[in-house]
């Protein structure tokens, strides 16, 4: 659950989560994307949903990368 609260010309935000169901280093993962999402918006509140990006992209996008050039040697070599 998120919680938000007003601060001193911020707000401020607190996560809990279930130790039982997800690791530290996941959620640590979903904060930052989450991060990467307010950050875009605050700084063009018009921008699309479809044009925010994260480094979650990147990831999967590098992950597609690597897929294509391992199936075009998998061609090479059959």
């Amino acid at each position: 659950m998120l919680h938000a609260h007003d601060a001193v010309h911020s707000i401020g935000m607190r996560l809990e989560y279930s130790t039982q169901l997800f690791k530290t280093a996941t959620i640590e993962k979903f904060a930052k994307f989450y991060m990467e999402i307010l950050e875009q918006v605050t700084a063009d509140p018009l921008v699309k949903l479809s044009d925010i990006r994260t480094s979650l992209h990147l990831q999967v996008s590098n992950a597609n990368i690597l897929q294509e050039d391992k199936d075009d040697w998998d061609q090479v070599f059959v």
